[in-house]
């Protein structure tokens, strides 16, 4: 067989196997809501890495893909994981992975992040004030340990409602920086129940993006139904 028919037959393979492997995806969620007549953003506070430093900050719901799922996949499991099912309390379609993944399909919005990999899906759910994600995360701690919730991928501690307006004034300030390595740095907002929170700087960057900066203005000014 000469050179040009094994190579040919090289790329075969390669094809044949690739071409039929998922890709695993880093993945999450950014769930929106209706809270007095305005549109909100549900955000979770979890451990960060940022400047070689570990800090709590203010992220979307997501992580890391395990090996085979797609990004919409990814975004489900860890949505469902540190939301721990409470919106199912309101509508059923939250009630497991099988019944969320379609909403994430259909996810009105998606923003992507080349740099580090990471796709973000905005899905509509009933709005449930914050203190009842942090009672449930407080009940899970108390009765199984934190080892528990390590394991179970629930990695969020605390959670906060945002407008989507106070979100897209931060974002603009923060657009204004003339170092772009800062802009993403310590954005701050306050949550609808007035405390200060401090993005992650992977959300802001993602946020801060043509499609992240349209997405939050249809959703500030389009009057959809939500």
């Amino acid at each position: 067989m000469n050179n040009s028919r094994l190579l040919g037959l090289f790329f075969f393979v390669v094809l044949t196997i690739f071409g039929n492997c998922t890709l695993a995806r880093n993945a999450g969620v950014l769930p929106f809501s209706m809270y007095q007549g305005k549109p909100v953003i549900l955000l979770g506070l979890e451990p960060k890495i940022e400047n070689k430093v570990m800090v709590e900050r203010w992220t979307d719901f997501g992580g890391t893909a395990n090996k085979g799922e797609s990004s919409q996949q990814s975004a489900t499991r860890e949505f469902c994981e540190e939301t721990m099912y409470v919106f199912k309390q309101e509508n059923p379609a939250f009630a497991s992975k099988a019944t969320v993944l379609p909403l994430i399909n259909k996810a009105p919005f998606t923003i992507s992040n080349e740099r580090v990999g990471y796709d973000i899906f905005f899905i509509q759910v009933p709005y449930i004030d914050a203190s009842f994600f942090e009672k449930e995360w407080n009940h899970l701690l108390k009765q199984r340990g934190a080892q528990w919730l390590r394991q179970k991928g629930i990695e969020k501690s605390n959670y906060a409602w945002v407008e989507v307006k106070e979100l897209l004034d931060s974002l603009m300030i923060a657009q204004k920086n003339p170092n772009p390595m800062q802009r993403s740095i310590g954005v701050k907002v306050n949550s609808i129940d007035g405390r200060p929170l401090i993005l992650y700087k992977n959300l802001t960057e993602s946020l801060l993006t043509p499609p992240g900066l349209e997405a939050l203005n249809t959703l500030l000014f389009s009057g959809l139904a939500l």
